[in-house]
């Protein structure tokens, strides 16, 4: 038998163990105290799986992971788990488990009743002497606290008065003769200023224009210079690649890696770019689409020479906007796996020159 596992669901606390023919369960009601127990062996569920496996995705709905769930109902004496898990994305388990409540005798009950008297006795007592205690206390603070407060802002606002009113004379005499003042000097200033700015604004924005037209804007990715507005990039197997550069590539739409020199994708960050195609070189550094997501207007991927990737559809992101793929020359892919993904998803797979 395995070593019991413990969950807590809503209100239910839940025992449960795998032993070679039988699944042992047991839910508690920690509100009502009723219990719910059973055994279950392979009879019970219409799954083509191994008892064990069963098992495994039924503590996964109970720990709530990703993908997993389960639903308790209860009709009569009769609680009703349904497990919910979804597999890799498209593999879909959903099945029911009956449990009859556990039945306890009379004196059991009697007991049972009496302990929920005693513990709901005590909670009351606790919080009435809870409650009493500190609304006495809350009331001391807040009348001596009121009383301070009020001796306070009294003394306050008298010392407050005075002041502000010798202060409104003398400030209300100097405000009249520094506004006066001021407006003179400012409306001077702000003509004299304007007249300025558009002068050089002018200067500004015939530079401004003669660089635009005149000048040839590159970039340093790597060993060569890169045109900003250029829509396809190829880049050659390169140790100094500063792919943090691609972002000013604001008009890039095709990068090719011929071959990539790179085990991941995680230093590609572009927006709009929408065709990429890696060749491994017939090498296994490149070993994973790791950083993909970092590319989200990515519509066609091909994938050519590259024996260390091992996986493809778990590196792409659910909001991906992927229409049509190319994969050969990987022989560490599952192609029948990524034919079904790409058939889930409506994606045009062409592996080893067939089209899926």
């Amino acid at each position: 038998m395995s070593t019991p596992e413990a969950f807590m669901i809503n209100h239910y606390t839940i025992l449960t163990s795998f032993s070679n023919r039988t699944i042992y369960m047991k839910l508690t009601d920690t509100i009502g105290f009723i219990n719910y127990e059973t055994y279950l062996d392979n009879n019970d569920f219409h799954l083509s799986l191994p008892l064990e496996s069963v098992y495994q995705l039924m503590t996964n709905c109970f720990a709530e992971d990703a993908g997993y769930s389960v639903d308790i109902t209860i009709s009569g004496k009769t609680m009703t788990l349904r497990f919910r898990a979804q597999i890799n994305g498209f593999i879909m388990y959903d099945f029911p488990v009956h449990i009859k409540e556990k039945m306890i005798t009379t004196e059991g009950q009697l007991t049972l009743n009496f302990n929920r008297m005693e513990e709901r006795q005590t909670q009351l007592e606790r919080m009435v002497q809870k409650w009493t205690t500190d609304a006495v206390a809350s009331v001391d603070k807040r009348c001596n606290d009121a009383i301070a407060s009020v001796d306070k802002r009294c003394n306050d606002a008298i010392a407050s008065v005075d002041k502000r009113c010798n202060d409104a004379i003398a400030s209300v005499d100097k405000r009249c003769n520094d506004a006066i003042a001021s407006v003179d000097k400012r409306c001077n200033d702000a003509i004299a200023s304007v007249d300025n700015l558009l002068s050089s604004l002018q200067s500004r924005t015939s530079k401004l224009e003669s660089i635009v037209v005149n000048a040839e804007l590159n970039i340093r990715l790597n060993s060569a210079f890169v045109q900003l507005g250029t829509t396809s990039l190829t880049i050659p197997a390169d140790n100094y690649l500063k792919l943090d550069k691609l972002m000013y590539l604001y008009n890039l739409q095709r990068l090719s890696f011929a071959p990539i020199t790179l085990t991941d994708l995680s230093g590609c960050k572009h927006p709009h770019i929408k065709e990429l195609h890696l060749d491994g070189g017939n090498t296994t550094h490149f070993r994973s689409l790791l950083g993909i997501a970092n590319m989200p207007s990515i519509e066609h991927i091909s994938i050519v020479n590259a024996p260390g990737i091992t996986s493809v559809s778990e590196s792409l992101p659910s909001t991906h906007k992927i229409k049509s793929m190319c994969v050969k020359g990987c022989p560490g892919l599952n192609i029948e796996g990524l034919s079904i993904y790409c058939r889930v998803n409506r994606i045009a797979l062409v592996a080893q020159s067939s089209k899926i």
